[in-house]
């Protein structure tokens, strides 16, 4: 037994696998034989279409934008989704701005995306939605003078993140949304406490019992390179929390663990050749 514990303790300490992010899809908008409607005005009232590669989006007034704009990621005759201006969508009835909803998701990683035409006048904004799109918060807004088809991300990091929308909330200029790509959350949020502690602290976490989140604090008196990750009892790497650079302080992560079993898992904070680890209990 003393063996398999020594085995366990060496097995955590040099593991370096990363938690990579699951994507939800790849969306480019330019299959010809999509539902989207490819002539302008787009849908007058907010509308739902299924895309194939997906799922159920909800539109206002945008429309497939021609092949000579698009970026041409998947084809050489890449459609966009035309966002027009407030002006435009104005003239055609609709009450501005025009917008693009997402699928349902549940937790938001990462969103990135690529502007088909370029040029000062390209503006999309981006915001999340925890309440299925009852209420809206701006995650981002790409400044005037977006470059063509290069790709514009923003770190959501919301576990839940349920709606991600794109609008065009500008008069300057219609704008080409392309390549959207979303990625699933880990289930961390973080919280920086602005106290420089004097020792380093892997608190344990709470609470715990959980069932499915828990935060877990821990305290960095030396900026360094840091991961917390999240091991089962055999050894395995089942999510990276973090695993950055971070600046000394007292940080505060929350981890979902909806997606894993019940049972007894191991935190493990390594940071500036330090190793630190404490048991957890998820119970459904």
């Amino acid at each position: 037994m003393k063996n398999l514990f020594l085995l366990l303790f060496v097995f955590l300490t040099s593991s370096a696998i990363l938690f990579a992010q699951d994507t939800y899809f790849t969306e480019t908008f330019d299959d010809t034989s999509s539902v989207i409607p490819k002539s302008s005005p787009g849908p007058t009232t907010p509308t739902k279409y299924k895309l194939e590669r997906s799922g159920e989006w909800t539109f206002l007034g945008v429309y497939l934008g021609g092949s000579t704009n698009g970026c041409g990621t998947i084809t050489t005759t890449s459609r966009t989704l035309r966002m027009p201006k407030i002006s435009t969508v104005q003239g055609a009835g609709i009450t501005p701005p025009c917008y693009a909803i997402s699928p349902k998701l549940s937790g938001v990683g990462k969103v990135s995306f690529k502007e088909g035409r370029g040029g000062a006048s390209r503006i999309i904004s981006v915001y999340k939605s925890t309440d299925d799109g009852a209420t809206w918060t701006l995650v981002g807004k790409t400044d005037q003078g977006t470059t063509k088809c290069v790709e514009i991300s923003y770190t959501v990091n919301d576990s839940k993140a349920n709606r991600i929308k794109f609008a065009n909330e500008s008069d300057a200029g219609d704008v080409d949304l392309e390549d959207v790509v979303i990625t699933k959350s880990t289930g961390v949020s973080v919280e920086n406490i602005e106290t420089i502690p004097t020792q380093y602290i892997l608190e344990q976490n709470y609470p715990n019992p959980f069932n499915p989140e828990t935060n877990i604090k821990f305290s960095i008196p030396k900026d360094g390179l840091t991961k917390l990750a999240v091991y089962d009892l055999l050894g395995n790497e089942i999510a990276t929390i973090v695993n950055k650079y971070l600046s000394a302080g007292n940080y505060s992560f929350s981890f979902n663990a909806k997606d894993f079993p019940s049972g007894i898992y191991l935190y493990q904070l390594n940071i500036n050749g330090l190793m630190f680890t404490k048991k957890m209990m998820l119970v459904k």
